[in-house]
């Protein structure tokens, strides 16, 4: 990474009384994790001290790589015998009292890697201010072409040492530390359901009472009787929610958050720092998916729930915007240790995700949670995880409006047979009208329209047939049971 070449002192630099962007907590972060665990100085080893706003903390972080080049540990006394004059004469207290304070408050390091890109981050929005502020002092003295050729080349150094650090050796599995499995953070009793810096999948037919249970696993992670959140339940203390609806009028997303906050025992009527929801349905596709990633970067929650996730592209079919989509949430999950959840649509009549972008979902999720509803039950299953399958439930919507757990309906005889001569005549995943229903009835039973009518009218009550929204039948969706991990 290019040295900063325009201020000699940027502790002391400003711009009309401005301090240019640091974060020198961060930077402090950083360096104590080294401090903790030395083995970390190898994830941060190929990024230069620049990236430090403070003249200490380069120093420090300079010490910190010299010592790691004699395969020396890294500790105050190492550090302190390790600095140069040059560099312990910007402290202005003793060495040693200064790492202590940067280990005052113990922490785990498991932000050290984004805190690490937030302070690549944070140094190329520094260094292009800082050469902004050169072109506007230069312009009124310099040729303009000079300037404009000057900085030109100053912004490609820029760029081209950002894109330095997308090299591969960063991304290099080192088999000798110890890498934790991504963190489980919702629970129904001892299923794992969702996990941080992972995205997830929940996907039904329009009508399934998706947003129901979106209701009910937020209310786990704020309430502390998952009794009434369908047994949902965290291991957190803090944890913090984003909701991001789409799709429904403010009114009715205001009602979804209050059935939360009902769930959760609170109060319906406040705003909490912890559930915050937003309501993006008056946006562009386009600037869904922008106040989204900000929303994400800005507020850093613990989980979030987009629904719906279709209404982030203009179209669900198209290829590179649904590869798009996708890779910002796994980049996001990954970089702000976030868990994502993705409601999304079912095909009319199939068991897949809509387009494109539900196929891309499917393949990157690391679960897949399915939703199958009749009139009254909605079946909860799981069709793909990397863990162990949580078992599967069911819940209704009682007379509060809230949904409750409740018992699955077993077919019957009358049920089975029904399926056996509805299975004989119609293809599964394909849809027909009401009209050629009863005469290939007719046909393969060689009974009166009449009876056809009525062993229609039988089969959607029994859950046997499904009438989706645009009034054409299709078999019920049977589960394709897989209880192996994919490794």
């Amino acid at each position: 990474m290019p040295k900063q070449r325009y201020i000699s002192q940027p502790i002391n630099y400003t711009i009309e009384g401005k301090e240019p962007p640091k974060n020198t907590d961060a930077e402090d972060y950083v360096l104590k994790c080294i401090l903790e665990n030395n083995y970390l100085i190898k994830d941060i080893y190929n990024q230069s001290s620049d990236i430090f706003y403070s003249e200490q903390n380069k120093a420090i972080f300079n010490s910190f790589k010299r010592l790691s080049d004699k395969s020396e540990r890294i500790n105050y006394i190492t550090v302190q015998n390790e600095l140069i004059p040059e560099e312990k004469q910007l402290f202005e207290i003793d060495i040693t009292e200064y790492l202590l304070n940067l280990t005052a408050n113990p922490e785990t390091s498991s932000n050290f890697q984004n805190s690490v890109y937030h302070l690549v981050d944070v140094w190329t929005k520094r260094e292009t201010l800082l050469t902004a502020y050169k072109v506007v002092q230069d312009i009124e003295t310099k040729d303009a072409f000079d300037v404009l050729e000057n900085y030109k080349n100053r912004l490609s150094e820029i760029e081209t040492a950002v894109e330095g650090q997308n090299s591969y050796q960063k991304y290099i599995i080192d088999r000798t530390t110890a890498i934790d499995k991504p963190k489980p953070i919702l629970f129904r009793g001892d299923d794992e359901i969702l996990h941080l810096g992972d995205i997830s999948m929940l996907e039904g037919q329009a009508g399934s009472r998706k947003t129901f249970l979106v209701s009910a696993m937020i209310a786990g992670f704020l309430s502390d009787t998952p009794e009434i959140c369908l047994n949902f339940e965290t291991n957190l203390k803090d944890a913090k929610v984003l909701l991001i609806d789409t799709e429904q009028a403010k009114g009715n997303t205001n009602l979804v958050a209050k059935r939360v906050q009902r769930m959760a025992g609170r109060d319906e009527n406040k705003n909490y720092s912890d559930f915050i929801v937003l309501s993006l349905r008056e946006l562009t596709s386009k600037e869904r998916l922008q106040i989204t990633l900000r929303a994400i970067e800005s507020i850093q929650p613990t989980v979030v729930f987009i629904d719906n996730t279709k209404d982030l592209v203009s179209d669900f079919n198209n290829i590179e915007e649904s590869a798009k989509v996708v890779s910002y949430l796994m980049k996001y999950s990954t970089k702000y240790n976030c868990s994502i959840v993705n409601v999304i649509h079912q095909n009319f009549g199939s068991q897949k995700a809509r387009g494109h972008l539900g196929s891309m979902l499917y393949e990157k999720v690391d679960t897949d949670i399915l939703l199958k509803a009749d009139e009254v039950i909605t079946e909860v299953d799981f069709g793909k995880t990397r863990n162990l399958r949580p078992s599967k439930f069911a819940f209704r919507i009682n007379h509060f409006a809230l949904p409750e757990l409740t018992a699955f309906i077993e077919p019957t005889a009358k049920t089975n047979k029904l399926e056996s001569v509805f299975s004989s005549i119609l293809e599964p995943n394909k849809t027909y009208r009401h009209t050629d229903i009863v005469n290939m009835y007719v046909e393969n039973q060689n009974r009166k329209p009449n009876t056809a009518k009525d062993r229609i009218k039988t089969a959607l009550e029994e859950g046997v047939l499904i009438k989706n929204e645009v009034g054409l039948y299709h078999l019920k969706i049977k589960d394709n049971e897989n209880n192996d991990l994919p490794f």
